[in-house]
């Protein structure tokens, strides 16, 4: 593996006036920090920060977007949006632009979202309080998903993944956490491993953990069977490669599961998705062990039909 190049700031801003909150705010006046790391991603980018400002109070949320090896217009956009702080690194790296967004960020709780969700102020707010006033240590909105021209393979996974524990009662990841001060304060920097978001989750026992009801952010699954085999291969490939940083959460995670599809499979109805999601997953796992032997180990493999979905969407 490479040693990782030391990630080297160039801190920039849309023209947007910030202003002092009526809200509750941290003492840096705003809210919340959210990070959000983004590799080229000048096709959804827009979209997310549409959905995070729009109703939101100016200088409500100190927002950092982290462009990471970047070769698109990912920093023009973003930095087009009033009060929004674009910082730089060179290195294409998730954990990398994490912490680079850590050192960037201006107070707590710090909200972590993913450049291709949509997540709305009601929601940030709610997190943040669960945080602040609630005394959780890790949350996040409860999922919807955007099943527009899906077909029925991508909908069936989702469906039964939906059903069980992690995201049915304690979903904190897949696209969106936050974190209070305590729970930050738990480790140093982030750890060069793709699944981060387990990581974090690992961390905090269940009872400070928050799945804020009545709140939401969308997830954009992708478009075909093949990406969604592809994204779920390299998801198995990181767990299975850093799995010593989770192991114990790892293991009580896959029991549950394992109990409930067992209880699932007792509904005739279901068999059929739940025979999909058997296959997804175990071609994944399969997938995943050749993966982190191969040359493509460090390959962050990701969905890319549903963004250009994101593109065809706005221009339309």
């Amino acid at each position: 593996m490479e040693e990782e190049q030391p990630a080297k700031a160039d801190v920039s801003s849309g023209s947007g006036e910030v202003a002092e909150m009526a809200v509750a705010t941290n003492e840096q006046g705003a809210m919340a920090s959210i990070v959000i790391p983004a590799h080229n991603e000048e096709q959804v980018i827009g979209r997310c920060l549409t959905s995070i400002l729009h109703g939101a109070q100016p200088g409500e949320f100190d927002v950092v977007v982290v462009t990471n090896g970047c070769t698109d217009r990912t920093a023009e956009i973003a930095g087009s949006f009033p009060g929004v702080r674009v910082v730089d690194s060179p290195v294409a790296s998730k954990p990398a632009a994490l912490n680079l967004g850590d050192r960037t960020a201006k107070g707590f709780p710090r909200l972590y979202v993913d450049a291709d969700v949509e997540v709305d102020p009601g929601a940030l707010r709610a997190v943040a309080r669960a945080l602040t006033e609630g005394g959780y240590d890790l949350a996040a909105p409860q999922l919807r998903f955007d099943f527009e021209n899906r077909p029925w393979s991508v909908r069936a996974f989702y469906d039964v993944w939906s059903r069980l524990p992690y995201a049915r009662d304690d979903l904190v990841g897949a696209g969106f956490y936050g974190m209070s001060e305590r729970a930050r304060s738990k480790f140093g920097d982030f750890p060069d491993t793709m699944s981060e978001d387990f990581f974090v989750h690992s961390l905090v026992p269940q009872d400070g953990r928050r799945a804020v009801p009545g709140h939401y952010f969308v997830l954009h699954p992708p478009l075909t069977l093949r990406s969604l085999v592809k994204i779920q291969t390299r998801m198995q490939a990181a767990n299975r490669r850093n799995r010593e940083l989770f192991e114990d959460a790892a293991n009580q995670v896959r029991a549950t599961h394992l109990h409930q599809l067992a209880h699932l499979a007792k509904d005739v109805r279901l068999l059929p998705r739940l025979a999909l999601y058997g296959f997804v997953v175990g071609t994944a796992k399969v997938r995943g062990r050749w993966k982190n032997r191969s040359a493509t180990v460090e390959v962050w493999d990701r969905d890319t039909t549903a963004r250009q979905s994101a593109t065809t969407d706005t221009s339309s």
